[in-house]
């Protein structure tokens, strides 16, 4: 009896599932609905990163030489500061 309501949903989910990627959404890495231009942004900026040498530490945009500092010397800053960090990057 449980298979046949899911086999029921199903068809519905899919094409829930459909609307959303006609109406040009997409999943985020947190399975969270974002326009897709949001997500052309984020990967823009990811993009810019990278190209720029530097890495994503802790939630910190840092060059190599203040990663392998801050995992030497396990100095990347209170977790306050990573908060605000991460937020900026992502606005």
């Amino acid at each position: 009896m449980r298979a046949t309501r899911m086999a029921a949903k199903t068809p519905n989910r899919i094409r829930a599932f459909e609307e959303r990627v006609v109406s040009g959404f997409v999943l985020d890495d947190f399975g969270k609905w974002i326009p897709i231009a949001e997500r052309e942004n984020i990967e823009s900026e990811v993009l810019a990163q990278l190209v720029a040498g530097r890495f994503l530490h802790e939630g910190r945009w840092l060059s190599f030489d203040q990663v392998k500092s801050a995992r030497s010397n396990a100095e990347v800053g209170s977790p306050e500061e990573e908060r605000e960090e991460t937020r900026a990057i992502e606005e």
